[in-house]
């Protein structure tokens, strides 16, 4: 197995382990809080783990300020990436709401890995 298969298994793993605990802590967060706010502290915090996992298990890249700093970057193309996808294929291709987001993900879930792969890749001035 090439070294990059291998990052690809590790990024989904990394991928699906973020999911679950961004999952718990949202609940968690509902027994105290609105589900706004609850929703908004675990999205944060699913970018602080997802970066944590990527850059020492996934890329196995030391945890850089220059990486940390680009890293949310990947989440805003990802999240505009899917909005527009989504609103294309309910809007004007009239797939059931439901089901959209589970499409886009054909798109954005390669997408995401190239852009992180890219965070990780560039050089932070040294």
């Amino acid at each position: 197995m090439k070294s990059s298969d291998g990052r690809v298994l590790r990024f989904v793993v990394a991928g699906a382990v973020n999911t679950g605990l961004s999952w718990l802590a949202y609940l968690a967060l509902l027994r105290v809080t609105g589900y706004r706010v609850a929703f908004t502290i675990s999205f944060v915090l699913g970018i602080l783990l997802s970066y944590a996992l990527n850059a020492r298990f996934v890329f196995r890249r030391p945890v850089e300020w220059g990486s940390f700093l680009r890293f949310p970057l990947v989440y805003l193309v990802q999240y505009l990436a899917g909005l527009l996808l989504v609103s294309l294929l309910v809007e004007w291709l009239r797939i059931e709401a439901w089901i959209a987001p589970l499409l886009v993900l054909v798109v954005t879930i390669p997408l995401t890995y190239v852009l992180t792969r890219a965070v990780f890749a560039a050089r932070t001035g040294r």
